[in-house]
């Protein structure tokens, strides 16, 4: 079992639910040419990422984030729902999700989302509820922009903000951008109708799907 050793846990069985399970939290991260680090450790799909399973420890005023492998879940009899479950929760609670709308004169709304600490803030697209939430405050359907593992752009979806401009902006940003800090290279949608949030399709590729 990969046990962290890290100054300050002591007397943290890591082999105890009970005892670990407060610290866990999840945070979204890029799952594109990342699927060797992501094996190693304890995660789930995301339309826009994967959502990672770490421990969450503060010790002498220092974050430290400790990711656990797959046999934690054998060692601790305890099924991968459960703790990713447990540590949404948990990480729901420690960085409420924050949404800063952005003035455009009314040509479209525009959202920033990230959370309380605006660090890994991109993960709060994964709380539930949160992308039907976001659809209200919005009026209408919307585009995401992954714009870092930090923060994400709402963009309603209007001839205002053409997905074609959308791609592109993306793609300026993370050209400049270390890839430590990339999330995705593609726009996603949210329909109210599906109530699902999926890539953006180009419009060949919409055409040969009809």
């Amino acid at each position: 079992m990969m046990i962290p050793e890290i100054d300050g846990t002591q007397g943290i069985d890591f082999r105890d639910y009970d005892c670990i399970k407060d610290l866990l939290v999840v945070e979204l991260e890029r799952s594109e040419f990342n699927g060797e680090h992501l094996s190693h450790g304890i995660f789930e799909k995301q339309p826009m990422g994967a959502l990672v399973l770490y421990l969450r420890l503060e010790q002498k005023n220092q974050l430290v984030m400790v990711r656990l492998g797959r046999d934690v879940l054998e060692v601790c009899g305890v099924s991968q729902s459960t703790m990713m479950k447990q540590a949404m929760e948990n990480t729901i609670k420690i960085n409420p999700p924050v949404v800063m709308p952005v003035d455009t004169n009314g040509r479209f709304p525009y959202f920033i989302l990230s959370n309380r600490e605006g660090r890994n803030g991109a993960t709060t697209i994964t709380y539930p509820g949160m992308l039907e939430q976001l659809r209200k405050m919005a009026g209408m359907d919307f585009y995401v922009i992954p714009a870092n593992i930090h923060e994400v752009l709402i963009v309603g979806k209007t001839e205002n903000a053409p997905i074609r401009y959308l791609r592109e902006a993306l793609k300026q940003r993370n050209r400049e951008m270390g890839i430590q800090q990339m999330l995705s290279d593609h726009v996603y949608e949210y329909s109210g109708r599906d109530k699902k949030l999926k890539r953006c399709l180009d419009e060949k590729k919409k055409n040969r799907e009809r």
